[in-house]
């Protein structure tokens, strides 16, 4: 009879390496408070409405927020509610949540002259006001 001799410990390896090796998903907020965003740019990529859409952005299924038009990006802050007591986070019932809004850049004005025969003079006080 020939006795087989069996590892008394298991053979692991490094543990501190587990689960470790991944490289980072990028996350956060892409555009900032003021900043000119095209439709379709993307302004948040998060897990979960850390953020929540506004006024022109959309969300996509793993909750990234998008502008649907061009504008500027504007942060805000808002009470929602009320809510049952135990889900507020607020002493009145209401949760405060982060929007991100999009607003629509304003058309610019333009000067049209009336009176073909103002002189120059008058044309260029109205260019400084402006």
């Amino acid at each position: 009879m020939i006795h087989v001799r069996n590892a008394t410990k298991k053979a692991g390896g490094q543990a501190r390496k587990q689960g470790k090796n991944r490289k980072g998903k990028r996350r956060g907020a892409k555009k900032f408070d003021g900043c000119h965003v095209k439709s379709g740019q993307i302004l948040v990529r998060q897990l979960g409405f850390k953020f929540h859409p506004g006024k022109n952005v959309g969300y996509a299924r793993d909750h990234t927020l998008y502008a649907l038009c061009e504008g500027y990006v504007k942060y805000t802050r808002e009470l929602m509610g009320p809510l049952p007591f135990k889900l507020a986070r607020h002493p009145k019932g209401y949760v405060e949540r982060r929007f991100v809004n999009v607003l629509e850049r304003p058309k610019p004005r333009k000067l049209i002259c009336i009176n073909e025969s103002d002189d120059k003079r008058t044309l260029d006080t109205v260019k400084n006001i402006v």
